[in-house]
């Protein structure tokens, strides 16, 4: 399957950071996790990532 990518960049005086995404309808966040804390959602992207 063809998805578009979406890139975000970041600087700063002692680094770049550049994150490359690729949205995945099956991992949409529900209404539930829009209201996890930041914390909470920081946790969640680190289990996505490793999943």
């Amino acid at each position: 399957a063809n998805k578009s990518f979406e890139s975000y960049t970041n600087w700063s005086g002692v680094g770049l950071e550049v994150v490359l995404i690729q949205k995945d309808d099956i991992r949409s966040n529900n209404n539930a996790k829009s209201n996890f804390s930041s914390y909470e959602r920081e946790a969640l992207a680190i289990i996505w990532t490793i999943a």
